[in-house]
């Protein structure tokens, strides 16, 4: 049975902070946003059993980051119920990289754009959402050696590499699901 980890997926928090912090190197063909966030909901109940809850994430997922990502600096660790949380910066994209009790990675996010979807689901979101406007964008990456399930805007999904679209229309704020081959579908609506 697949253990339940709830990422309380608060990875792509981007500040003027930390911009100066990190000072990346502009993007090409892409906008820096000055603030990103991911709406997220632990209304999932966990299967496994967190250890006490502290600030600082666990010594052996210090360990099993380094190993994983070859010791870069992270910007932040968080230590939240039933996972480990890393926010740091690759390849000038920051990332967050979410590990379970047994300091497993469970997967990471990464902020991304409208234009990193794949064509057909770019088309297919213009042509049944042309009353939206595209927001926040980011890209999940499933770890597959990790049975642990991902919950997103407090919603439980398969674990496949996917990327998550946010649309407004006024207040109105609807999340999709992009497929890396182009599916889309509907994931939630926040609004």
């Amino acid at each position: 049975m697949k253990k339940l980890v709830v990422p309380f997926v608060t990875c792509l928090s981007i500040n003027a902070a930390l911009k100066a912090q990190m000072n990346p190197a502009p993007l090409q063909g892409e906008a820096y946003k000055q603030e990103v966030t991911v709406n997220k909901d632990m209304n999932a109940k966990a299967e496994v059993k967190s250890p006490a809850a502290s600030e600082e994430a666990s010594v052996q997922t210090k360990q099993s980051f380094g190993e994983d990502f070859g010791y870069l600096p992270a910007l932040r660790w968080k230590r939240v119920e039933n996972f480990d949380e890393v926010d740091f910066v690759n390849n000038g994209k920051l990332m967050s990289a979410f590990y379970d009790n047994d300091a497993q990675l469970v997967g990471t996010t990464t902020e991304a754009t409208f234009s990193d979807l794949p064509s057909r689901a770019r088309s297919y979101i213009e042509q049944h959402y042309n009353q939206y406007s595209t927001g926040q964008v980011i890209f999940l990456d499933d770890n597959e050696l990790n049975y642990g399930d991902m919950v997103l805007y407090g919603n439980r999904f398969e674990d496949k590499d996917s990327y998550f679209v946010e649309l407004i229309n006024g207040v109105e704020r609807l999340v999709l699901q992009v497929f890396m081959n182009g599916d889309v579908k509907f994931f939630k609506k926040l609004s």
